[in-house]
């Protein structure tokens, strides 16, 4: 007989470079009896083994498919949340440059304003990195969820039984890739965006209502720091 298969009951999806790979890949160590899914997996097309309590999957793009997912399978939907300047000068290389302007961003984070279902989470990166503790317990008591290693070990764990873990949990992972995608969390990536003003200077001529977003989504209070573009 096959192994019963289940859709996810928990979604991860965000802005692209905004935390949501570390988070998966956090879940099945931090929580117990939790399976996860492919990285970048649909979660409408998803199934996991329906022996495990919480199914995982994760996928940016899902936030454009919201309200199919929650019509077809009703998931909790975890959305991370990141200070856009910093997820804009995230990822470059010399053959695509930069991996995202702040209007796709934006355009993300507007598909998660407008979901009315009443099981979205909103999870701060920069209070994943700075007090992962809060983050994981406020994840525990509201989706129900039994924490068995704190978030800020679970790199090490992660790191530790590479071999197990990528084959037996994240399945689909390329060989020898889980390693580079494993890091301690760490707060001085927050506001890495102050290393390359130009790119922000530029994203904001281009799009300047990123000043009112981040005043919306509290970032900035005003245009102060505009000053340091200078």
């Amino acid at each position: 007989m096959g192994v019963s298969l289940a859709p996810p009951n928990i979604v991860i999806t965000g802005s692209w470079r905004s935390g949501t790979t570390l988070l998966y890949l956090y879940f099945p160590i931090a929580f117990a009896d939790v399976a996860i899914s492919e990285v970048e997996s649909p979660a409408v097309t998803t199934r996991l083994p329906a022996g495990f309590s919480w199914r995982v999957s994760k996928s940016p793009n899902d936030i454009h498919h919201v309200r199919e997912i929650q019509v077809a399978i009703d998931p909790w939907v975890i959305y991370m949340l990141r200070d856009p300047r910093d997820c804009i000068v995230s990822w470059r290389d010399a053959k695509h440059d930069y991996y995202l302007a702040f209007n796709e961003w934006l355009r993300n984070f507007l598909f998660a304003k407008s979901y009315k279902g009443n099981r979205l989470l909103w999870i701060r990166f920069e209070q994943l990195v700075c007090r992962p503790e809060a983050v994981q317990e406020s994840l525990a008591e509201t989706i129900g969820l039994q924490p068995v290693v704190p978030f800020a070990e679970c790199h090490k764990v992660i790191l530790l039984h590479k071999e197990t873990i990528q084959h037996q949990l994240v399945h689909g992972v390329r060989e020898g890739s889980l390693g580079p995608m494993v890091r301690p969390l760490d707060p001085s990536v927050i506001g890495s965006w102050r290393r390359d003003k130009a790119r922000i200077r530029q994203q904001l001529e281009q799009f300047p209502e990123m000043q009112a977003v981040l005043e919306w989504t509290g970032y900035e209070e005003d245009e102060a720091w505009q000053h340091e573009l200078a």
